[in-house]
């Protein structure tokens, strides 16, 4: 039976999608972020050892593959080198030590011509499930229709439903040991968990195997992070016509400069499409018809900034902050990602090979 909120959530939810539709046309980018270890992108042969606590060796296997397919502008980063411990071990007669000992594992990464050795500790997914109860209410007296729905409830009943919250942690400790300088390159333990919160009259049980992949590929997104260049995506926001801004009224906008006004409207058009690069077009014959506007000048940096033209988009923003009447927080927004991502992307080139 439906109670006579509905309409209520109903009114609610087209007010918040009118309100999405207002939003100014945005544009989807990424940046190549620097390792977070740097040292490591100096490795150019990886060796991988089996992980301690790993019996079946499943998650040895998956570290080796996610680092084998890690790639930067299209190219493999590492080398990955065949690193079977326990038969080197027994051939060589070298101890069961290469976490801890360094030595140790200079001498495996020479067996084996490795120039960093990669050891670590695995602790397998461990699952946690924690109950609780939601109060919910329900009609049972009122006036109905034909259909029996309860168009005016006069009298509601609580009840209780069953819910949960499902935990599935893991983690691992790895340690990287330059073979050539017989140093310990970084130690880095890495945790993380996949959750998931349901009612019974909600949703759903979640699959534990599915949960343990979510948490491990999790722990292997940020040991990405830790030892090669990585991306990010940004969503870089175009400014249109914005009177909170200090950008003035829409009719007053370009002092009467029509064609200026048509292009700018016509590259917030093509914005809104997804046509990024005719909507840039634009932006850049409205600057050339006029030169007092900070929109045009914002979205000129965005422009510049999609190209990977750190030095002009902050230029560009810069422009469109000296001319707004006001602080713009888009902007000002912008400005220090641009200057942000320049600085990251000259590291992250500078790690590349």
């Amino acid at each position: 039976m439906q109670a006579t909120k509905l309409p209520v959530f109903v009114v609610l939810g087209f007010s918040i999608f009118m309100l999405a539709g207002c939003a100014a046309p945005s544009v989807e980018t990424s940046i190549l972020m620097p390792a977070k270890q740097p040292i490591m992108t100096r490795a150019k042969r990886l060796g991988v050892t089996p992980l301690s606590g790993d019996r079946q060796g499943r998650y040895t296997a998956r570290l080796q593959a996610f680092i084998g397919n890690i790639k930067v502008n299209g190219a493999p980063f590492f080398t990955l080198v065949d690193v079977n411990r326990d038969a080197v071990m027994r051939e060589q007669r070298i101890s069961d030590t290469v976490l801890f000992n360094a030595e140790t594992a200079v001498d495996l990464g020479r067996l084996v011509a490795a120039d960093t050795i990669l050891s670590g500790v695995v602790s397998p997914p461990v699952y946690d499930e924690l109950r609780s109860v939601e109060q919910r209410s329900r009609c049972i007296a009122g006036k109905q229709n034909s259909l029996g729905i309860y168009t005016k409830c006069e009298q509601y009943q609580n009840y209780d439903v069953t819910c949960a919250t499902q935990t599935m942690r893991f983690g691992m400790t790895l340690r990287a040991t330059n073979v050539t300088t017989g140093t310990v390159a970084f130690t880095q333990d890495y945790g993380d968990q996949a959750r998931h919160y349901y009612c019974t009259d909600t949703g759903a049980h979640r699959n534990r195997a599915q949960m343990a992949d979510e948490a491990i590929a999790k722990v292997l997104q940020n040991v990405r992070m830790d030892i090669a260049p990585y991306p990010v995506r940004f969503s870089l926001q175009f400014l249109d016509y914005d009177a909170k801004s200090g950008l003035g009224s829409k009719s007053l906008f370009f002092k009467g400069n029509a064609k200026a006004k048509a292009a700018f409207e016509s590259g917030l058009k093509l914005a809104e499409k997804n046509q990024s690069t005719l909507a840039c077009q634009q932006f850049r014959k409205a600057a050339g018809l006029f030169t007092g506007s900070p929109a045009i000048f914002h979205n000129l940096g965005t422009c510049a900034e999609l190209e990977s033209n750190f030095d002009k988009a902050i230029a560009f923003y810069e422009q469109s902050i000296l001319l707004a009447r006001a602080p713009i927080d888009a902007t000002l927004d912008a400005l220090a990602r641009a200057k942000s991502n320049k600085s990251s992307g000259a590291a992250a080139r500078r790690q590349l090979r």
